[in-house]
């Protein structure tokens, strides 16, 4: 049975984010980096991104350990609560939207998720977070698929909206779809959890309200890139030689129409004088108008969850990495090693000991999709929270395991190691990570 409560993110976080920083050092520093945040470093900003969050999460869990000790909510004072949320794994998107619909997600509670199986049978399993976060990855990951149509890949291989003209004579809402996939972002940034979307800066500047400039371009569109950098150099007759018009042709729903960028520019000829304001205009329907709606409506979503004055601290590209994760490693095993506990394991057995390190070494021998879905495996997350190992909670644990194959907890990101020699042990760990086969005990 899920809970139903009405909503209102300003309330609880218009709190959090003012009387909580006003008043001291960090209400100042804050301010500043609002009015000019790329002076200081993405360290620096990042810093302060992540104590908003946490004031945001621990926010909640007073609010929680409110309900717990007196048995009750205080809805006057307290407009949050979890979601309980059953979810058929071959319709994750559809039975997500669904709840969001209906009001039924709380933006800052849990969501705790329950699995019914393709055959319709509720699994195993209480979610202590790591069904959570599988949850947010498949959720993302259908979401964002060509199949639903919402989003497309660049050029560059990175996601951006479908064209608001592609929508424009279809049946459904999709103003508040868009406005649905805005929301789950914006609650994965809160809950620190990598998904499956890597934006193109170029929509996400949309998002913060950053002006594109028609250097990014570039990585919307390589080719058109190159060819108005050549109208812009060309010296010889630009009306003549090239023949344009201040319009487009748009396909829209299998036919082509015109888009004139300027009043009558089906008219108008562009010319050596005038060029740059048409490669301005060209530039701005790219990168801006063409889904201008989809943007409104996304992050009307993202601001249910989110104060967007913290977004504004970063760019684009910084925020695509937030979302995504960072462009590097999966993850670095120096880092693993410093950053986690073993517990069970006799330091002082030799072959305990070359257990744990033969484990080190088939990490490092793993591909970088061999990490992935290790880490997938372990802690229901694709990507590492920001600052790597030394910041995921609960900490990274190799647990002793008496069975002769490996098995996760993801809900304490916990790995149970078998004591076995190197070649069973990778054999054993790959086919462990390769089985998907759901998390029953997460």
């Amino acid at each position: 049975m899920l809970i139903s409560v009405g909503f209102s993110n300003k309330k609880i976080y218009g709190r959090c984010f003012s009387t909580k920083i006003a008043g001291n050092s960090k209400s100042l520093l804050l301010e500043k980096m609002k009015l000019i945040p790329f002076i200081f470093p993405l360290k620096e900003r990042l810093k302060i991104g992540v104590t908003e969050m946490n004031m945001l999460k621990n926010q909640r869990e007073h609010i929680i350990h409110h309900q717990e000790y007196f048995g009750y909510l205080d809805e006057d004072m307290y407009d949050i609560n979890n979601s309980h949320i059953k979810i058929p794994r071959d319709s994750i998107f559809n039975t997500t939207f669904m709840y969001y619909m209906q009001n039924l997600l709380s933006p800052y509670g849990r969501w705790v998720i329950t699995f019914i199986d393709k055959l319709g049978n509720v699994e195993q399993g209480v979610d202590a977070r790591g069904l959570y976060k599988e949850f947010m990855f498949k959720l993302s990951e259908e979401s964002f698929s060509n199949k639903l149509g919402y989003f497309e890949e660049s050029q560059m291989g990175l996601l951006i909206p479908t064209r608001d003209a592609l929508h424009a004579n279809k049946s459904y809402n999709y103003n508040s779809t868009y406005e649905f996939l805005g929301f789950i972002v914006a609650k994965s940034i809160v809950d620190d959890i990598k998904i499956y979307p890597n934006f193109s800066p170029v929509f996400l500047n949309n998002i913060l309200e950053i002006e594109n400039s028609f250097i990014d371009l570039k990585i919307y569109d390589p080719e058109l890139y190159k060819n108005l950098v050549m109208l812009k150099n060309y010296e010889r007759d630009v009306e003549n030689d090239f023949g344009l018009y201040f319009n487009l042709t748009i396909e829209e729903n299998g036919k082509n129409r015109n888009f004139n960028l300027i009043e009558n520019g089906d008219t108008i000829p562009v010319t050596n004088s005038n060029r740059l304001t048409y490669i301005k205009k060209v530039t701005d329907y790219y990168l801006s108008y063409q889904f201008k709606n989809a943007v409104i409506n996304f992050r009307n979503g993202m601001s249910k969850v989110i104060n967007m004055d913290i977004l504004r601290l970063y760019t684009g590209d910084e925020l695509r990495q937030i979302i995504y994760g960072f462009d590097k490693d999966v993850f670095d095993v120096s880092d693993m090693t410093y950053n986690c506990n073993i517990i069970g394991f006799n330091m002082e057995d030799k072959k305990e000991v070359q257990c744990i390190n033969d484990f080190y070494k088939i990490l490092n021998e793993f591909s970088q999709k061999e990490k992935e879905k290790f880490l997938f495996f372990c802690t229901s997350l694709k990507r590492l929270p920001l600052g790597g190992f030394s910041k995921m909670n609960p900490k990274f644990t190799i647990h002793k395991s008496h069975s002769e194959f490996p098995t996760s907890s993801t809900c304490a990101n916990m790995l149970k190691l078998p004591i076995l020699p190197y070649k069973k042990l990778k054999d054993s760990l790959l086919y462990a990570i390769n089985a998907d086969a759901g998390f029953y005990y997460a």
